[in-house]
């Protein structure tokens, strides 16, 4: 279960928008539909600098991934995280698999059962 911690959801509101955007913002989140802003001027505003190292969900922390799983769920964009070994692809809605499309098509093997998103919210 995820734990507060700014840094954590910082960086995963801050990598949901690089990864998920669209014309440069994340339109999924209501708070950005009602400013008209992105979630990295938002971040800005708090002096939030992210890591340049930071490029997927693979890069964040444990928690951070939790926290990066549940935002994607609640905004509609995934439901889960790809079951392959080695893998944090998200999962699509509209796909019926819980594999991402490159681990099907490289026929990787499945690891544990995906976790159950987190019912709280951040």
């Amino acid at each position: 279960m995820a734990t507060f911690d700014r840094f954590d959801i910082c960086e995963a509101y801050h990598l949901a928008e690089m990864l998920w955007n669209r014309s440069g913002w994340l339109q999924e989140r209501p708070s950005n539909q009602r400013r008209r802003e992105a979630c990295s001027i938002q971040l800005a505003r708090m002096q939030f600098k992210p890591s340049p190292l930071l490029s997927g969900p693979e890069d964040l922390t444990d928690n951070g991934r939790e926290i990066y799983a549940d935002l994607l769920h609640r905004l509609g964009l995934a439901r889960a995280y790809c079951r392959a070994e080695g893998c944090w692809e998200p999962v699509p809605f509209d796909q019926g698999s819980d594999y991402c499309a490159e681990c099907i098509m490289a026929d990787r093997e499945p690891t544990e059962p995906v976790q159950p998103w987190l019912g709280h919210d951040l």
